[in-house]
């Protein structure tokens, strides 16, 4: 995963974002902000235009996806979900299926064709109007999921990598240790190997819609997972692999 760089909040480098806002993708793109200087960068990029909320905004939008991981958590653990805060934002929000003549084009390309209306153009409803439409993206999952009689629709990358310093035991801001705890307990390599709470180690955060065989969520993240298991069921895994290597390149010897 990339960490955005702070430069491309420059409306130049912004032009050619096209990707539509997704809460699964918002929630994933969370693990790569430290701080709120980040997630102001990753809010300017997406929409386009250089963002100056105010704090409470920016606290709003992350409460968001507090709540929506919150909810994942209930629903992969099969506990009650409190959806209370789902209704009241959607009774207290209009939606639209067209987009105000003062938008730029890359919010345009950003925004959902049905989204939460923008109620002017401040930077702080244009960030209400993001969290509103996460909102409704997210109901429409937790709809979709009761009325398909499935465990969540959600699953999670069963992938472990590590990080530098001194990392906490959830990598993700909205993530609690407590739950990220619940969740690690799930990877039977921590586990066996007495790792359950080593914060160097990590259960990747990011989220996919449920598939029967799925288990990563890149082939990379799979690849990755497969040698930080060989190098704890054998710590000289490898250097010896280095050394088969480096004699392959030798070739040979000439007689």
């Amino acid at each position: 995963m990339v960490t955005l760089p702070r430069k491309c909040v420059e409306v130049k480098v912004l032009t050619n974002m096209t990707e539509k806002l997704s809460w699964i993708k918002v929630l994933n793109d969370e693990a790569d902000w430290k701080g709120e200087d980040q997630l102001l960068n990753w809010l300017s990029a997406q929409c386009g235009i250089k963002l100056n909320p105010s704090k409470k905004a920016l606290a709003g939008f992350e409460e968001v996806l507090k709540q929506m991981r919150n909810a994942i958590d209930s629903l992969h653990f099969g506990e009650d979900l409190m959806l209370d805060w789902i209704d009241e934002r959607l009774g207290a929000t209009s939606f639209s299926l067209s987009y105000a003549d003062w938008m730029p084009v890359t919010l345009r390309e950003f925004l959902p064709l049905l989204h939460a209306k923008v109620k002017d153009d401040s930077h702080d409803a244009l960030i209400q109007a993001l969290s509103d439409t996460l909102i409704l993206q997210f109901s429409q999952f937790v709809n979709s999921t009761f009325s398909g009689g499935e465990e969540s629709g959600i699953a999670r990358c069963q992938g472990v990598f590590r990080l530098p310093g001194n990392p906490k035991v959830s990598p993700v801001t909205s993530q609690s240790p407590e739950n990220e705890m619940r969740w690690r307990k799930e990877i039977d390599l921590l586990d066996k190997h007495d790792l359950m709470e080593a914060p160097e180690l990590q259960r990747c955060p990011d989220l996919f819609v449920a598939s029967p065989k799925a288990r990563f969520c890149s082939d990379a993240c799979r690849f990755g997972t497969f040698q930080i298991a060989k190098h704890l069921s054998n710590p000289d895994y490898h250097a010896e692999k280095q050394k088969r290597y480096r004699k392959k390149q030798a070739g040979p010897k000439k007689g």
